[in-house]
């Protein structure tokens, strides 16, 4: 992904490297929930790790935010018409900061 992410081409190998960001953001995204849950079963809550966690889903939000801006595919899917959108994806990062914000006030 490094090399993708700097990487030029032609319009093939931009879609080839938009769809692998996406996935990199998918898989990412579920690691980071799954660290979240663990963090919030331990005594005492793990903060610091919240707050990577948090950072971090930020993160893969914003390029999901990007990069569906640039190719309408991604995110798409045929049955449900979206699977999200930007409006999904603003919404999650209000969330985030939200949960950011209460994370400094435990």
């Amino acid at each position: 992904l490094r090399v993708l992410k700097n990487a030029k081409g032609n319009a093939n190998f931009e879609e080839l490297k938009r769809a692998a960001l996406a996935c990199y953001a998918h898989f990412e995204g579920a690691r980071l929930r799954a660290t979240i849950a663990r963090a919030k079963r331990q005594t005492p809550i793990d903060k610091k790790t919240l707050g990577k966690c948090i950072d971090g889903e930020i993160e893969v939000t914003e390029l999901l935010y990007k990069l569906i801006s640039e190719d309408a595919k991604i995110g798409f899917e045929m049955t449900n018409h979206y699977y999200y959108n930007e409006n999904l994806l603003l919404e999650k990062l209000l969330s985030l900061q939200y949960l950011k914000k209460e994370l400094q006030n435990l």
